[in-house]
């Protein structure tokens, strides 16, 4: 995975530009106004699924009753907060959306790993009317996204402990100082020299040059070809066609075959 610091990638999209020349080191304001930038494009890209480079394998124990869990470092509202932050049940930064959660089942030997769908604010608030609902195993989740933590609900509420694999979007760190180093995966950095040009040339009062955006479009274009993913039709036990290869069994009947 390349890495590259973060004064670079600012320098190299200003003389993209036409604003700043090799042989002279970047301004204060330079630096200020690129590391600016380049944290709002960072929060931007991350909005975008063809943008996200991983998806983490992020391991859950579930609590008997326990209901919801909080996701989060606990980070204090304000930057002069005296208060030490406390993390959260699963104490990593909360994503901005989960994309999928595996349930791990299975006593001895080799453990199986059973989908549980994440549901959208609407799903599981319309469709799931009785929420405290338990089971031996939850078949359904939803994140809400409050802060400081996020809350991730399971349904029905588990009264096993059982552990759960969970697979957030995670895309790139914010930056700090210029002097900061990214790991950046193939074909990101290109992209974030070209996507932080455009976004800084409003900054200098600047038009990107039309060889410019077919760049830009191209390494965005080609960070978007890796991540995207195409779904395979599989045939089920009736001979109906869907967007799956799991199939159309129960958890429990699973676990009586």
């Amino acid at each position: 995975m390349p890495t590259v610091i973060t004064g670079n990638l600012i320098a190299h999209s200003l003389r993209l530009l036409g604003v700043h020349s090799p042989s002279q080191p970047l301004s204060a304001d330079m630096s200020e106004t690129g590391r600016m930038v380049l944290n709002a494009l960072i929060s931007s890209l991350g909005l975008d699924r063809l943008m996200i480079p991983t998806r983490p394998k992020v391991p859950l124990t579930l609590v008997p009753g326990k209901n919801p869990y909080s996701w989060g470092t606990g980070r204090p509202t304000h930057a002069l907060d005296p208060v030490q932050p406390v993390p959260g049940d699963i104490p990593l930064a909360p994503p901005i959306r989960l994309e999928a959660a595996m349930l791990e089942v299975g006593d001895s030997g080799e453990p199986y790993e059973w989908p549980i769908e994440v549901l959208t604010q609407t799903e599981y608030a319309q469709g799931v009317t009785m929420k405290g609902m338990d089971s031996q195993y939850p078949s359904l989740c939803y994140l809400e996204r409050t802060e400081p933590y996020h809350q991730l609900f399971f349904w029905p509420v588990p009264t096993s402990s059982y552990r759960v694999h969970l697979y957030p979007w995670v895309f790139l760190q914010r930056v700090t100082s210029i002097v900061q180093q990214l790991d950046l995966p193939e074909g990101y950095e290109l992209m974030l020299v070209h996507q932080l040009a455009l976004h800084q040339a409003p900054e200098y009062n600047r038009d990107p040059s039309p060889h410019l955006l077919r760049l830009a479009e191209a390494s965005r274009a080609a960070v978007a070809t890796v991540n995207v993913t195409v779904g395979r039709l599989t045939s089920d036990y009736g001979g109906a066609f869907r967007h799956s290869d799991v199939p159309v069994v129960d958890l429990p009947s699973f676990l009586s075959l």
